[in-house]
């Protein structure tokens, strides 16, 4: 969550209330930890499909450079 938190507060406009949140043109995406389970939650709201996979992608492609993780839907 560290590593999370400095990249995308120094690259994006953040709210750092509850985790990350990282604001983007077209919506914005949440990174925090549980706080009843061993899990980083994710979740994401965009104006359109594509938007939100694009999103998705911004995220889940820079996490996977501070280590391994595995993402269920």
């Amino acid at each position: 969550m560290k590593n999370a938190i400095n990249y995308f507060k120094n690259q994006y406009i953040c709210d750092l209330t509850d985790g990350v949140r990282i604001e983007f043109d077209d919506g914005w995406g949440l990174i925090r930890q549980s706080n009843t389970q061993p899990v980083i939650v994710f979740r994401f709201e965009a104006s359109t499909l594509s938007n939100l996979k694009k999103n998705q992608s911004i995220i889940f492609n820079k996490l996977k450079d501070f280590g391994n993780i595995n993402v269920n839907f």
